[in-house]
């Protein structure tokens, strides 16, 4: 076995214990989006309505289960005001652009 094969064996068996314990890690996009979208005072089966998307397709990423299509995350950073680009920026790194006091990108 080779050292990729070793890593492939790995995740599998990373990602079977998530499956089977229901913990996932979120991704930084799924965090942005969480705060963001509290900030807003919107639940998730709201703000998924006010998106135009199925409220499974935008829990899957917030619980991070998936990350999501890029046409999902489209309409998500279109609701919220702001771009893919922006929500995948961690919480404490300075954003590339000004956002308002709603977390929404000001241009």
């Amino acid at each position: 076995m080779n050292l990729s094969q070793g890593l492939v064996i790995l995740q599998g068996v990373k990602l079977e214990v998530m499956r089977k314990t229901g913990k996932y890690q979120k991704s930084t996009f799924a965090i942005n989006l969480i705060m963001r979208r509290e900030k807003l005072g919107l639940t998730a089966e709201k703000f998924a309505e006010l998106a135009g998307i199925p409220y499974p397709t935008l829990r899957d990423p917030e619980v991070g289960r998936t990350q999501g299509s890029l046409r999902t995350k489209e309409k998500i950073a279109h609701a919220l005001g702001t771009t893919i680009d922006d929500l995948n920026i961690p919480r404490n790194s300075t954003p590339t652009e000004k956002s308002d006091s709603l977390g929404r990108c000001v241009r």
